[in-house]
């Protein structure tokens, strides 16, 4: 990767005063951002549903590693960037017989793990760390990139995180894709009425469960003219709830709006929420 921003001791300790790789969740910042290098042209962001982060990728591989990530709901924290300990790199790097990175005035480079992973296993309260790099097929070819790599995975040895290199062979990239666009729904908000979108939610979820053999378009049509809804609406509101989990579809397949909900649908939480909230409310009219 082809970056030219000027490195040197007095630049790197600049960044650290600025808070460069320090903090965590929504407080974290990368230590390399975009906007620090705007030649590459290949640079993404994309906020975070939970800490409301803005995140930094130089690969659209890294982008779609994340949202693979951010799908998992065992994982708290996401920090990419991640600065490694230049004096325990230079160790690693030392050990290995490799020579370790510079910058542009001799002093070594800080070097940064793709992803560092705080995983957070239901009912745990202990915090596990996953490091991962993220490479393409291509330039784990080239040499000193696996030197590096080497380098990288030496450190994370000895800090007892496992440490990985992912590539576009690691994942299924259809799943990326499709979480990205579900999770650009998460905070859909068409409706002012709360109840008119409990009834609406109530109803699609309803015909869905009735009806799966019947194109999602079709459902959702049918629910927007029960409830003179704009076009579209509904079917926004199936994203939102598949975003939050109140259906979950198989995110492992290419679907469309056009194909017939049973193709993709695996199962629907919502009808447990449902089934439970009117449980509650039976309980308390019976008390």
């Amino acid at each position: 990767m082809g970056r030219h921003l000027l490195f040197t001791e007095q630049k790197i300790e600049a960044m650290k005063k600025a808070g460069r790789g320090q903090g965590k969740l929504a407080d974290y910042q990368p230590w390399l951002m975009v906007d620090d290098f705007p030649s590459l042209g290949r640079g993404n962001r994309v906020r975070d549903i939970h800490t409301g982060r803005v995140h930094h990728f130089f690969s659209d591989l890294e982008m779609q590693y994340y949202f693979i990530l951010a799908w998992n709901p065992n994982i708290v924290d996401i920090r990419e960037q991640y600065p490694l300990d230049t004096e325990l790199t230079e160790v690693a790097a030392a050990r290995l017989g490799y020579p370790h990175p510079k910058n542009q005035d001799g002093s070594s480079y800080v070097m940064t793990t793709d992803f560092l992973i705080t995983y957070c296993p239901e009912g745990e309260k202990e915090a596990e760390y996953y490091a991962r790099s993220v490479k393409t097929e291509k330039d784990l070819s080239k040499k000193r990139t696996l030197q590096k790599q080497q380098i990288e995975r030496c450190y994370w040895q000895e800090q007892n995180v496992q440490w990985k290199c992912v590539t576009e062979n690691s994942f299924s990239r259809q799943k990326a894709k499709n979480i990205r666009k579900i999770l650009s729904f998460y905070d859909y908000d068409d409706f002012k009425d709360e109840s008119l979108k409990r009834a609406v939610e109530e109803l699609l979820v309803q015909e869905i469960q009735d009806i799966p053999q019947q194109p999602l378009s079709a459902i959702c049509s049918h629910v927007e003219k029960a409830y003179q809804l704009r076009n579209g609406a509904v079917l926004s509101l199936f994203y939102y709830l598949t975003a939050h989990r109140m259906i979950e579809v198989d995110m492992n397949q290419h679907f469309l709006p056009t194909m017939p909900v049973q193709k993709f649908l695996v199962s629907l939480p919502f009808v447990n929420i449902i089934q439970r909230e009117r449980s509650d409310r039976y309980a308390v009219n019976d008390k």
